[in-house]
């Protein structure tokens, strides 16, 4: 199951990888509010679904390794257990997962994390790869690695860690030999396929709000204290309980 984050970097800085973000990026971009404007984290590899001229803290799993993401604003990124984050109760308003959760060793208990950390009705934006759709089968695109979902798995998933979803949608309806298209062609034929075979498109999104009386149990964790200067004092205090984190990797760059 383990992908090197490092190689999903690479495929998205591909000529095919910059194509495949490119058809389904905007929509995605449509659920989310600004980073300016509101408390965001990354997990997993979000920078696909951020605007380019924000950047927000990402929290990538040890099943995926490490990375450091130059941006002339700065950024950070952490290294943490996906059952275990280094934040607070209630500290983060929106949460973005992308290349992520097919990636973790039990899904349940990384979305129960991010319901641990969400503020109440803060928002969680999820993508993750069809089950039905052609890309899965393929092993030379991120979606085509780790565990694909159905959208029933999905949501039910998503319920049970105590979220209300509130929109569920399928993207790329390109199929996988499209990406030798030129890119007004490609677009066209994803259009197209969203006609023809909507139930086949290569990812699925979930949006959903957290329930606050519907909350997992809290527990604290100690937070990495270099993620202060991005979340504020209030998400690092450490909690009298909270367990060590000794997986990090932390970059910020000016």
């Amino acid at each position: 199951m383990t992908t090197e984050i490092s190689w999903i970097d690479h495929y998205y800085h591909s000529a095919k990888g910059r194509l495949f973000a490119e058809l389904f990026r905007a929509q995605i971009l449509e659920h989310l509010q600004p980073p300016q404007h509101i408390l965001t984290i990354g997990f997993g590899y979000p920078y696909i679904c951020l605007p380019s001229a924000q950047s927000c803290p990402v929290l990538v799993p040890s099943e995926m390794g490490a990375i450091a993401w130059p941006d002339v604003s700065g950024i950070m990124s952490a290294t943490i257990e996906s059952d275990s984050w280094p934040l607070v109760n209630d500290s983060v308003g929106q949460i973005v997962i992308s290349h992520g959760l097919e990636f973790t060793y039990d899904p349940e208990a990384c979305l129960s994390e991010a319901n641990r950390v969400l503020e109440g009705s803060g928002k969680l934006l999820l993508i993750v790869p069809n089950r039905r759709s052609l890309w899965v089968r393929r092993d030379d695109s991120p979606l085509g690695h780790g565990r694909p979902f159905s959208r029933l798995q999905l949501t039910k998933l998503v319920t049970n860690a105590g979220f209300e979803v509130t929109c569920v949608k399928r993207l790329l309806f390109l199929p996988p030999v499209g990406l030798n298209l030129p890119y007004r062609l490609a677009r066209l034929f994803d259009k197209f396929g969203q006609i023809l075979w909507s139930m086949f498109g290569g990812v699925l999104v979930v949006e959903a709000t957290k329930l606050v009386y519907a909350s997992p149990k809290k527990v604290q964790h100690r937070p990495i204290p270099a993620l202060s200067s991005w979340i504020g004092a209030s998400a690092i205090e450490p909690h009298p309980t909270a367990t060590n984190h000794t997986s990090k990797h932390v970059s910020h760059h000016r």
